[in-house]
């Protein structure tokens, strides 16, 4: 499937390259603005694909009507919980049977939070949801149960508002005049 381009590209097919730049104005991209997701034209960069996209299946179904849960967050759920409660062994216990995977054997105990029980802290929580979690669309909700949401992380400035709540849509504000913005002006 061909898929055409909206802005450099406009009604072009794109084709994705593995690099940030901005190759649609000069050959070879320019680089003196650096590599950075600001920099780059919509066809630069990784795309991260974690799972297939849902097959139309006899029109039985449309591609957003499928709820998708993995046992992972099953296990994590639960393992928060225990955390939180200050059950750290059996947080731990939890995590590992998901974790196990992605080691092998012999750096296993390395690893393990079982094992090295001190090693399982807030930080590495949120850590470890945001690894196993990849792509998968958690990372905002987990950062703002753990009050994590407006902080300084990669090239992000910390942030000096509360956006730990989703603006109320403008449609809502204007039909009811007892609603104020949530901080989102």
């Amino acid at each position: 499937t061909k898929v055409n381009g909206t802005e450099e590209y406009n009604g072009r097919p794109l084709r994705f390259v593995d690099m940030v730049g901005r190759f649609s104005e000069k050959p070879g991209g320019r680089w003196s603005e650096g590599s950075h997701v600001t920099t780059g034209e919509e066809n630069s960069g990784v795309r991260l694909i974690k799972f297939p996209w849902l097959p139309m299946s006899e029109n039985l179904f449309q591609f957003n009507s499928a709820t998708e849960i993995r046992l992972a967050e099953i296990y994590y759920a639960l393992a928060e919980c225990k955390y939180r409660a200050g059950n750290k062994a059996d947080a731990a216990k939890l995590l590992d049977a998901v974790r196990k995977r992605n080691f092998p054997d012999a750096a296993w105990p390395a690893n393990s939070y079982e094992a090295n029980i001190a090693s399982l802290t807030d930080d590495e929580f949120v850590k470890d949801l945001g690894r196993e979690f990849i792509g998968e669309r958690h990372r905002r909700t987990d950062l703002v149960r753990w009050d994590r949401f407006g902080l300084q992380w990669w090239d992000k400035a910390p942030d000096a508002k509360d956006r730990s709540v989703f603006p109320i849509p403008a449609r809502a504000l204007n039909s009811n005049s007892l609603l104020k913005p949530n901080g989102f002006e």
